[in-house]
């Protein structure tokens, strides 16, 4: 090994080269360690910044649920879940009967299905009393929303224009007239799927517009006071 001047390095020089390289290495390990520690403390901060949100979120659950039970309208859920019971069984028992004896649109057993889906409503109502989740309240009212659309295509609109298909000269040729007889059937699947239709729509607001809207407000004002 040589040194610039093609002459052999002296002792001194190697001792240099030595020294040169040793602080070298002391100044990559030092750059090392620190950017290590820089990157261990953010991530520090940043797990302390989630630990902290997810608390917030914790005490906010805790808040919205102890309102719900404060604030749930238990007497009133239970009534709507008890006449809506009753009329879509009711409903249910009637369709079947039209579709035995030939009501005019009796095969598409429009009250049948609007009345299950009414009963599956009841059913989330009815268990948002046992477990008074909010995001359960909110699936519960989101199906009585769309209950109010079934009920008013199932029971009303249905049986409505089944009255139009009585007439014979209505009726394609290789399909028989209907039983005239079973037009009060669809009288009454009328006035009784109709509450139907308003019960669901004064659920979804009551809950929606009174029972939610009053608590966000009141998880909003512990949040800020938090």
């Amino acid at each position: 090994m040589t040194n610039k001047d093609g002459n052999k390095p002296s002792s001194q020089d190697k001792l240099k080269l030595e020294y040169s390289n040793s602080v070298d290495f002391l100044n990559a390990n030092e750059a090392y360690f620190f950017s290590n520690s820089k990157i261990d403390l953010d991530s520090f901060e940043d797990r302390m910044e989630n630990e902290e949100f997810s608390d917030i979120i914790v005490q906010q659950e805790a808040f919205i649920r102890k309102q719900l039970k404060e604030h749930y309208p238990l007497l009133y859920v239970i009534i709507d879940s008890l006449v809506m019971t009753i009329l879509s069984t009711i409903l249910i028992a009637l369709q079947i009967v039209a579709t035995k004896y030939n009501a005019a649109l009796s095969y598409l057993g429009s009250a049948i299905w609007a009345g299950i889906y009414n009963l599956i409503a009841v059913l989330l109502a009815v268990l948002t009393i046992k477990f008074r989740n909010p995001t359960l309240v909110m699936i519960a009212t989101t199906v009585k929303l769309f209950g109010m659309i079934v009920s008013f295509g199932g029971f009303v609109l249905v049986n409505m224009v089944a009255f139009y298909h009585y007439n014979c000269l209505a009726v394609s040729y290789y399909r028989p007239c209907y039983n005239s007889n079973m037009k009060p059937i669809h009288y009454l699947i009328i006035i009784l799927g109709s509450p139907c239709v308003i019960l669901s729509v004064v659920f979804f607001i009551y809950f929606q517009f009174k029972i939610l809207a009053k608590i966000r407000f009141r998880t909003n004002k512990y949040a800020e006071k938090n």
